[in-house]
């Protein structure tokens, strides 16, 4: 009876542990798209669908120079390489919900990292970044 037992419980945690594995990236973060979460990455189409809620701030952490060449229409730049980047952040309501990106994703992850600390309440990343974002076909503007 104690075996029986033993052999249940075991497969209960492995049953547990693998079901939590699976349902983590090969990063161990959560998944890409997780509509429920308050701080979600998104790919460029949902990234798209998602920015267009009342009071959304789309960010570009991109240079001045890359936003020239086109940036997705709507949003406001603050350079994340630039040395105010809180400073001028630290202007946004942090109530809103924000939508940042960059040109392939890298800035805009540390940028959501950075928000998130500085307590924001809501922010998404667009996974690809802008290059994921015309890829996708979405619109730029200049």
């Amino acid at each position: 009876m104690k075996s029986f037992l033993v052999i249940v419980c075991m497969a209960v945690l492995v049953g547990t542990s693998s079901t939590a594995f699976a349902q983590q990236t090969p990063t161990g973060n959560k998944p890409a798209v997780a509509a429920s979460s308050d701080n979600a990455d998104y790919t460029a189409v949902e990234f798209s669908k998602q920015m267009k809620e009342p009071k959304a701030i789309i960010l570009d952490v991109r240079t001045t120079g890359e936003v020239a060449q086109g940036k997705i229409g709507g949003s406001v730049n603050i350079d994340w390489n630039s040395p105010t980047f809180k400073e001028q952040a630290s202007k946004l309501d942090k109530n809103a919900p924000v939508y940042v990106y960059c040109a392939v994703g890298g800035r805009s992850a540390s940028a959501k990292k950075a928000l998130t600390q500085m307590g924001f309440k809501e922010v998404h990343n667009l996974l690809g970044g802008i290059e994921a974002w015309k890829k996708a076909g979405l619109p730029v503007v200049k």
